[in-house]
């Protein structure tokens, strides 16, 4: 048995629960004994076999590394930075980006990354971009996954709900993202009255809305479907419901570093997959149908799967992954990437 302190950057943000909190509950169940807090005093690290911070860009994180770095080899814990985000790449229009561009906040985690005995990453992409002139064997890397209680038991029952439910999630970060698949939406929905369309957290609805007019609230019901941001991805997850999922994901530096998550969290809801063909979407693993970032190849794409008979069996593929490949099922991974 070890003792493992996770630090976590935040409360309820996605990359706490995926990368410290979740972590933490699988390996506990494997007879570790883990905290995760996003403080702790000296003392208590101090009698940690191994201390993970995440994302140490504050000045408290980096304080901590430098007092535990300083004392004798084999009487402090392991160094662990935890990272799932390329932070020296956000881009412009993210509302990290200010933070991140903070000379101060870059030096804090240059030097962390330095003095880290292990580096903790997503994917391989993220691994080299971090690595930069560091021994490669400093960097593991633990994909993201979703615990085993967010995966259905079945695909949701096609023929009773009926009408088709195409379903995007995306907080206001992911405009570009959003914008990959926005025309092929807009012209669907000109063109076929036979789906709807749900829209979960940003208010991305309203855009659909205002290019088509009135006549998407018919006789149905609104066709295009406002769900609000929920916090806290336990209650997050269970808003992910449809037949289809989108998962359109801009191309740039920042994006190929992140990781496939979102493919398998549409997956563990019953949703067949339905991804831009880019980055970590391109490489992952979950089955799913990969698009260009070309209109019509989105638009042909989702059209096949508004047909029932076709996509049953893509869904099938997607939920049996789902239910095999959980954080459960890999909690050797974080073991390994910690304690090894």
């Amino acid at each position: 048995m070890s003792r493992i302190f996770f630090w976590r950057a935040g409360d309820t943000d996605a990359s706490s629960f995926y990368r410290c909190v979740e972590p933490g509950r699988v390996l506990r169940a494997r007879g570790h004994q883990v905290t995760v807090d996003r403080q702790a005093g000296l003392a208590d690290l101090m009698m940690s076999d191994v201390v993970v911070i995440q994302r140490p860009t504050e000045v408290p994180a980096r304080h901590v590394m430098e007092k535990l770095r300083s004392l004798p080899e084999g009487k402090r814990p392991r160094l662990v930075v935890e990272l799932d985000d390329d932070l020296f790449s956000v881009p412009e229009h993210n509302p990290a980006h200010p933070m991140m561009a903070d000379p101060d906040r870059r030096y804090r985690l240059e030097q962390a990354i330095e003095d880290a005995d292990r580096i903790t990453v997503t994917n391989r992409h993220l691994g080299r971009v971090t690595r930069g002139h560091l021994p490669a064997e400093r960097i593991r890397v633990v994909p993201n996954y979703v615990p085993e209680r967010f995966v259905v038991a079945k695909v949701p029952e096609l023929g009773a709900l009926g009408t088709p439910v195409l379903t995007w999630a995306g907080s206001d970060t992911h405009r570009r993202d959003f914008d990959e698949v926005a025309v092929a939406l807009r012209r669907l929905l000109r063109e076929r009255d036979d789906f709807r369309v749900r829209i979960v957290g940003a208010p991305y609805a309203a855009r659909l809305r205002t290019s088509l007019g009135a006549d998407l609230d018919g006789r149905g019901g609104a066709r295009v479907v406002q769900v609000p941001w929920v916090e806290g991805v336990p209650r997050y997850v269970p808003t992910l419901t449809g037949h289809i999922g989108l998962a359109p994901l801009a191309d740039d530096v920042f994006n190929r570093s992140k990781s496939d998550l979102r493919l398998k969290e549409l997956a563990a809801r019953g949703m067949v997959v339905v991804a831009s063909n880019v980055g970590p979407y391109g490489d992952s693993c979950v089955p799913r149908m990969h698009v260009d970032s070309v209109e019509l190849t989105w638009a042909g794409q989702l059209t096949t799967l508004l047909d029932a008979a076709w996509r049953l069996p893509y869904t099938m593929d997607a939920l049996d992954w789902a239910q095999a490949n959980t954080l459960e099922a890999h909690a050797h991974e974080w073991e390994k990437a910690l304690l090894d």
